[in-house]
């Protein structure tokens, strides 16, 4: 198979969604490609292999093979970081944290630095929005309202890389926000 790359990388567990009756599309932000996601074909079999590893926040080692989509191979969890998992606060703003990387990175782009950022944080059990949107690039601390310019921020609109704030948010029915306070 020529055209076929099979590589080897630590990845962050990001989300998992299922697709059909038993596979499911892991969203990973890897060391060496930055933010991929990858079938884990079966995966949602009772007795899959992926099942334990694939969980949000686990640092894992997967192998990707890429041919025409990109399909998770093997995956085994290096790190669970229980130091975030089992402080409740912790655990949430890391799950939001989370999300505002699966809006904003965009995919197969390698980033070392917010690697190492997103690697220690959780290790730490101080991943947190308002940090993760601040080393992004989209600082809510110094940011003013999209709508009303007013300078209290607490919502960000990812597909308009805009912050809002509470009033005009509500405002806005159909709009895709993430809550960053």
């Amino acid at each position: 198979l020529p055209n076929m790359k099979e590589f080897v990388t630590e990845a962050i567990v990001m989300n998992c969604t299922h697709v059909g009756e038993w596979d499911i599309t892991a969203t990973l932000f890897t060391k060496e490609i930055g933010r991929v996601e990858a079938r884990a074909v079966g995966g949602k079999k009772p007795c899959s292999k992926f099942a334990p590893h694939l969980d949000q926040l686990n640092l894992v080692t997967a192998r990707l093979v890429e041919k025409n989509a990109i399909t998770l191979t093997d995956v085994l969890t290096e790190n669970r970081f229980n130091k975030t998992r089992k402080n409740g606060g912790a655990l949430q703003k890391a799950l939001k944290s989370l999300a505002i990387m699966n809006a904003v990175i965009p995919a197969m782009n390698q980033d070392q630095r917010f690697w190492l950022f997103l690697t220690q944080s959780l290790e730490q059990g101080k991943l947190n929005p308002n940090e993760t949107m601040k080393i992004l690039g989209y600082d809510a601390a110094n940011s003013k309202c999209g709508s009303c310019k007013k300078q209290d921020v607490s919502f960000f609109v990812p597909d308009r890389q805009i912050f809002l704030c509470a009033v005009c948010k509500a405002k806005i029915s159909n709009c895709d926000t993430l809550l960053i306070q």
